[in-house]
């Protein structure tokens, strides 16, 4: 680990980010995804045959090495289900998403979160879309569209690690066939503390809700052919299969 600059706090509980001053990341370049300010019917298909196994949390799964680098980790495992570059590892996304210019914690917006991981992605064929406000019936309908065509979604909540801690971020890869949602928790290399598997509700109203920073939202997904659309298990493969099935019918 780098050495830390004087003065900088010291290093975050593990899992965690203590809150810091948002106000340094209002500078961004003008290239910031869309910011969903009010909920309305989302563009896109809905791909219902887009159904994950939790078999597929090793496809995508990666955990923070360090207390205070979960955004980067689930940025990581954006990457693994939809590019799958094997260049991109945790640190490539340490460096990518700004850590280390507030002695290493990220408080950033999600508008700044999806940002960096377009900078980090640099394919025009890789998208994201914003949720920064709205009611728990509101965000819940907002992730479960999401979820419906085929995209996966940066969810920052309350902590479970250390209560009053608002900035941990997971992953939330897709839906099972019982209608769990399929997360990657990286508090550690097993999983973390929230499991692969968490019920729709629980997510939204105990860890999405209860985060006292807003709601912090960042939905991704690609439209092209990469490494990942060829790896069994991944979002970009599952996602690839159920447009052909949708094709497949289409057709008959």
């Amino acid at each position: 680990m780098s050495q830390r600059a004087p003065g900088y706090p010291p290093p975050a509980p593990y899992g965690n980010f203590p809150r810091t001053n948002e106000q340094q990341y209002a500078s961004r370049p003008p290239e910031l995804p869309p910011v969903v300010k009010d909920i309305v019917e989302l563009p896109g298909k809905v791909l219902d045959s887009v159904v994950r196994s939790v078999s597929d949390w090793g496809a995508f799964f990666q955990g923070q090495s360090r207390g205070n680098n979960c955004s980067a980790a689930t940025m990581a495992m954006m990457d693994r289900d939809w590019n799958r570059n094997e260049r991109h590892n945790l640190s490539y996304f340490d460096q990518k998403a700004h850590l280390g210019q507030d002695g290493g914690y990220y408080a950033a917006t999600a508008a700044a979160m999806a940002a960096d991981l377009h900078r980090a992605i640099p394919d025009p064929n890789f998208h994201t879309q914003v949720l920064e406000r709205g009611n728990r019936q509101e965000v819940a309908a907002y992730i479960d569209s999401q979820i419906k065509q085929g995209h996966t979604l940066i969810a920052g909540i309350n902590s479970p690690y250390h209560p009053g801690v608002t900035n941990h971020y997971i992953y939330i890869g897709g839906k099972d066939a019982s209608g769990n949602y399929i997360i990657g928790d990286p508090g550690n290399s097993q999983g973390g503390r929230l499991g692969k598997t968490i019920s729709p509700r629980e997510l939204v109203d105990r860890w999405i809700m209860a985060r006292s920073g807003g709601v912090r939202l960042v939905a991704g997904w690609s439209d092209t052919q990469t490494v990942a659309s060829q790896t069994r298990g991944t979002a970009a493969y599952r996602y690839a299969q159920a447009q052909q099935d949708d094709r497949h019918i289409a057709d008959k």
